[in-house]
């Protein structure tokens, strides 16, 4: 999230759409977008805890378009 490194809030802000290899936690917000479709992790945050707790995927479920094109894969 651009805005993290901006955010001043108290609420906690939980986030994800850019994955990130390990959960990213920078002025109360927390990125855990780990990569999951991508044959990363399946991240999710414990409240009010703040425990990560983490999956491996089973797979890749899903290659991104510019990755697809330089490998040849349809």
């Amino acid at each position: 999230m651009i805005g993290a490194k901006h955010y001043r809030g108290k609420a906690l802000v939980v986030y994800g759409h850019t994955p990130v290899e390990k959960p990213q936690f920078r002025n109360n917000t927390i990125d855990i977008d780990t990569g999951c479709a991508m044959g990363g992790k399946l991240t999710a945050l414990r409240y009010p805890e703040r425990e990560i707790v983490q999956v491996s995927a089973k797979k890749v479920y899903y290659v991104r378009p510019e990755i697809r094109a330089l490998s040849g894969v349809n």
